[in-house]
């Protein structure tokens, strides 16, 4: 299997799993999630979904397993929408690269701000 090939295929997923998380799903642990990428396995056979949720490691937590318990619903979408040979196993990870932006921009903020203060 093409590297190509996985990197088109998962578009598509991080696409019709985040349909299904706004249209399908009512699950409160779930209102704050959104799907960052996702990115396949060579052979396609999983798929590792990265999303980001405002809040603690409470909520983080909260959101892994809740997603982890629609699995089941995200995989009979994506086998019923996309024309895959085998439907790839799907792994929930949280994306700690907007905490880290996030965290940067604060550290930043905080010293323009003395920068600024220290000018006056």
């Amino acid at each position: 299997m093409s590297i190509k090939r996985a990197e088109r295929v998962g578009p598509l997923i991080h696409e019709e799993i985040s349909e299904v998380l706004i249209r399908k799903l009512d699950d409160p642990g779930l209102k704050r999630v959104t799907f960052t990428r996702v990115k396949m396995t060579a052979d396609l056979k999983i798929a590792r979904v990265y999303f980001s949720v405002i809040g603690d490691e409470k909520e983080i937590n909260g959101s892994t397993q809740a997603l982890n318990r629609a699995k089941g619903i995200f995989k009979r979408a994506i086998g019923k929408n996309l024309d895959l040979r085998y439907l790839p196993e799907l792994e929930f990870h949280y994306d700690q690269n907007i905490a880290h932006a996030d965290r940067v921009e604060q550290i930043l903020k905080e010293i323009h701000q003395k920068d600024h203060d220290g000018n006056e």
